[in-house]
């Protein structure tokens, strides 16, 4: 039970002791024990994706793909703009008892959501901890405020360039010296506050267009004093933009430059990248030795929510039409969670045999 796959999900299971749910935590137990097809507890951990809406149309993003290449009709549009009310919400996480996390993400920027306070607030009464991506556009110091006065346990800034002009044409649609002077004023006043949380990370998605401008961006994260740097390379939405893929070597250069810069800095790195070759994550570990798909936590402890209330297994699908296991909203959670389809890519996962599912092909676990 050492290894990080295991760990994390102790973590989980202790976890759910310490807040009470003790019945929550023994049936958690259980299924990590035996893997069953059907299992007995419900998740702690949810990703929702609250909005649709983005002020950006950042040069890989999958969204801005989607709007430029697959938009034909209003109606195409329109799900780009879409919002999670604050009812839904409720009624989404009043269906799992258990629930202590939330991870709020998809293609959208959680801080246009209108009601992105009272979400944070009602999170903070039910004592659900809440982490979320943004680029930041939107952090002033009412919004700053309001993230120190709730459960926020991590935030992640996407920073993707440390020059002006770079970051224009990556972020298309913001400002790097705003950006810069709403991080710069949201650590102040995390740090005088005296709070420890939200850890704070900074994202770097690598491409041929800014590999050179790692150094950059890790003296941006010591000069705001975040807590840490993460390096994740571009999932490319379409292939005209696959010139954008970095050299492998190249890739893996920069990364080790990346790593001996930031121990000199004393700043935390992560490394999220999988090679084309196979390789899995640096913060992945194979649980298997066989040959076969290393098994996936998802199916087993959390799962993703879209906009709309669709579910799909995790975060890398995150398209309905891939892989939707039922709508959260009409079906109710529980009924989706142990759903035949929900069952059958448990017992995938277990034994490996694919019958063309996305996950299959995931780069996050490959053989």
């Amino acid at each position: 039970m050492h290894s990080p796959r295991n760990q994390k999900i102790m973590k989980h299971i202790i976890s759910s002791f310490r807040h009470g749910h003790v019945s929550n935590a023994l049936k958690m137990a259980w299924d990590v024990a035996f893997w069953p097809d059907h299992v007995f507890h419900l998740p702690d951990h949810l990703k929702i994706e609250m909005t649709t809406q983005c002020n950006l149309a950042c040069l890989f993003c999958g969204r801005t793909y989607d709007i430029q290449v697959g938009c034909s009709s209003k109606a195409d549009l329109l799900k780009h703009q879409r919002y999670l009310s604050l009812d839904a919400f409720e009624m989404i996480i009043e269906q799992i008892p258990g629930l202590q996390s939330v991870d709020i993400q998809g293609t959208g920027e959680p801080l246009l959501h209108p009601q992105f306070a009272k979400i944070l607030a009602l999170c903070s009464a039910k004592n659900i901890a809440v982490e979320f991506f943004t680029n930041a556009t939107q952090l002033d110091n009412a919004m700053a405020e309001c993230i120190l006065n709730a459960s926020v346990q991590r935030i992640t800034f996407s920073i993707d360039a440390a020059t002006p002009d770079l970051f224009g044409r990556i972020r298309r649609g913001a400002d790097l010296q705003r950006v810069s002077s709403n991080i710069a004023s949201f650590m102040n006043l995390l740090h005088t506050s005296g709070k420890t949380l939200p850890h704070i990370r900074v994202m770097m998605v690598l491409s041929t267009v800014n590999l050179h401008e790692i150094s950059g961006v890790l003296d941006l994260c010591r000069n705001w004093k975040v807590n840490e740097m993460v390096l994740s390379k571009i999932n490319i939405p379409g292939a005209e933009l696959s010139l954008l893929e970095p050299n492998e070597d190249a890739l893996w250069q920069a990364i080790e430059g990346a790593e001996v810069l930031a121990n000199q800095y004393g700043l935390r790195l992560t490394v999220e990248v999988s090679s084309n070759e196979g390789e899995a994550p640096t913060n992945i570990e194979s649980s298997r030795k066989d040959g076969i798909l290393p098994r996936c936590l998802w199916p087993w402890y959390s799962a993703n929510l879209l906009v709309d209330g669709s579910v799909t297994p995790c975060a890398f699908i995150s398209y309905s039409s891939a892989m939707n296991m039922g709508n959260v909203l009409e079906n109710g959670f529980g009924a989706i969670w142990n759903s035949a389809d929900y069952r059958k890519l448990r017992t995938a996962h277990r034994t490996g045999v694919w019958n063309n599912q996305p996950c299959s092909n995931c780069r996050n676990y490959v053989e």
